[in-house]
């Protein structure tokens, strides 16, 4: 063992990393406390990376003390090793980490939820959970956004309460684990506590946005289309909206034919006041729609009204093509002869060209 430590400790990069290599290869728990003597003093990047990858290989419950002792370091990639040598061994650190979630220190607390969490079993599970009762928000918050991502649907309850406490940045990331359970049954609950009963307008403007995700990834469509009906000032919440009606069609396929979620799309796709990513992501959910929801005339006008503006002339091209009528096709020609961009001329003669002989014929005719 002598040689390999020795190697390790070489003033050679190259050795210091092959003898991390070998030490990791052996599996054996007596090479665990040197990597770490090592790691604590190592200067070169490439080495530090190499000891805790073969940190993760080898039995470590001997140093779990020394492991904790560098969640209080001031390097970062001290602390993050840490948290990776621990979640390496999952259920064996599960009652070490346990032990010390009471800890003065919220940070370290909420290093040792990153480390929970990274072990990724059961057990860390029910142990995360007991974060959401810290007395830290910022430890709740963590905890809130694991089990969220684990989709922990025992936890809700405890997260749907917590809601009361007002907090918002608390409320944010409960809002948000909470739209990752997918259980429909959270909606009303939510809206109960937060005082808006069955009107979301009665909301806080903060929370509206969560509920609008949450509705899209839990609501059932009835829930869905009521959001949308009844929300005030839409025109505000238009990126949260177009996110959300994206979201909810991986449930509900057809949701642009529901309620006014058609009208209210196409309104958005319109409107000048709006960034220009929102309107592109209403367009494409217009043109995502394989049934057309568009008869021709609309695609027409939508089309002419974004080729008027040079951020919107990419997919006003685009809906004015999919419209197949004999101005539209005509404009996107005036477009290619006329544009200097050669972007947008490439897509005008990709677009066209992809047109039956049938469609060209008649519009040159029209």
């Amino acid at each position: 063992m002598d040689h390999i430590v020795q190697a390790l400790n070489s003033n050679d990069e190259t050795q210091r990393i092959y003898a991390a290599q070998d030490m990791g290869e052996q599996n054996d728990p007596e090479m665990a406390a040197p990597l770490v003597q090592r790691l604590l003093i190592e200067k070169s990047q490439i080495v530090k990376d190499a000891i805790v990858f073969n940190l993760s290989k080898i039995p470590c419950t001997r140093i779990y003390e020394k492991l904790f002792e560098m969640f209080d370091s001031h390097d970062a990639f001290i602390r993050n090793a840490a948290v990776t040598v621990f979640g390496s061994e999952k259920d064996e650190a599960i009652g070490f980490l346990t032990a010390h979630l009471d800890h003065a220190n919220r940070e370290i607390r909420k290093l040792i939820l990153d480390a929970l969490y990274t072990t990724g079993t059961y057990e860390s599970v029910l142990a995360i959970r007991a974060g959401l009762h810290d007395p830290s928000v910022n430890v709740q918050i963590t905890a809130a956004e694991y089990l969220g991502i684990l989709e922990d649907k025992d936890s809700i309850d405890d997260m749907v309460k917590l809601i009361e406490q007002k907090e918002p940045m608390l409320r944010f990331a409960l809002l948000d684990a909470l739209s990752c359970m997918k259980e429909s049954g959270i909606i009303k609950k939510v809206m109960d506590v937060l005082g808006a009963g069955d009107d979301i307008n009665k909301l806080d403007p903060l929370y509206i946005p969560g509920i609008i995700k949450l509705a899209a990834k839990s609501g059932d469509l009835d829930f869905i289309c009521d959001v949308f009906e009844n929300i005030s000032n839409s025109n505000i919440y238009a990126d949260d909206i177009m996110r959300a009606v994206g979201e909810t069609k991986l449930r509900f396929k057809n949701i642009l034919e529901e309620c006014c979620i058609l009208e209210m799309t196409t309104a958005i796709a319109k409107d000048k006041n709006l960034r220009d990513n929102v309107r592109y992501n209403a367009v494409e959910l217009l043109l995502g729609d394989e049934k057309g929801l568009l008869d021709s005339k609309e695609l027409l006008a939508l089309g002419t009204s974004l080729i008027s503006e040079p951020s919107m002339i990419f997919v006003g091209v685009r809906v004015l093509v999919r419209s197949k009528e004999p101005e539209g096709i005509e404009l996107v020609k005036t477009i290619r002869s006329e544009t200097k961009d050669e972007e947008i001329r490439a897509l005008c003669e990709e677009l066209i060209g992809n047109l039956p002989e049938k469609i060209l014929s008649e519009k040159h005719g029209g």
